[in-house]
């Protein structure tokens, strides 16, 4: 049996692989989300830990496609497909998007977790898709952690847990 390899995604990365001793992890989620896709059959896997909703809204345009959503999911798919997943398999799970320094009161332009998930989930609908498991919203951070041999997708929640999506 072969030794597991932790590859560490960082904030506005994306990573996919298709080693079957590799896991894929996202450190720290707070208001960014961690996507995780796979490709069962292909034995595919990539993880996506973006930070902001639209690169549109951005003032900076560094070409760091991972950074947004609407950006980051179309370059999470080219990746994933030029290492043989095919898009009508991959299955999509996702976790963060927390609200963690905000008063309720705070005004929508600052509620970046919440607004993540929402880009999140409109961008997944152009793709004819939805995320099949979740752990996002609240006021907590947490780790993101995806097994490449068999897509298991687990989330450390700081103080809650841990969780199988």
């Amino acid at each position: 049996m072969s030794e597991k390899v932790v590859e560490t995604v960082g904030m506005g990365e994306l990573k996919v692989s298709r080693g079957p001793s590799a896991i894929l992890m996202a450190h720290g989620l707070g208001s960014c989300v961690g996507l995780c896709a796979y490709d069962p059959v292909a034995r595919v896997g990539g993880l996506l830990h973006l930070m902001l909703p639209d690169s549109n809204d951005s003032v900076a345009s560094d070409g760091n496609h991972a950074r947004y959503a609407n950006t980051g999911i179309v370059a999470l798919m080219k990746e994933m497909e030029i290492k043989g997943a095919r898009p009508d398999r991959i299955w999509f799970k996702a976790a963060g998007g927390a609200c963690i320094l905000l008063s309720p009161s705070a005004s929508d332009k600052f509620r970046i977790g919440e607004r993540n998930v929402k880009a999140v989930e409109e961008e997944l609908t152009k793709y004819g898709t939805k995320l099949i498991a979740k752990d996002l919203g609240g006021n907590f951070g947490r780790t993101l952690e995806m097994h490449l041999d068999t897509g298991r997708v687990i989330v450390k929640a700081f103080g809650r847990g841990t969780t199988e999506l």
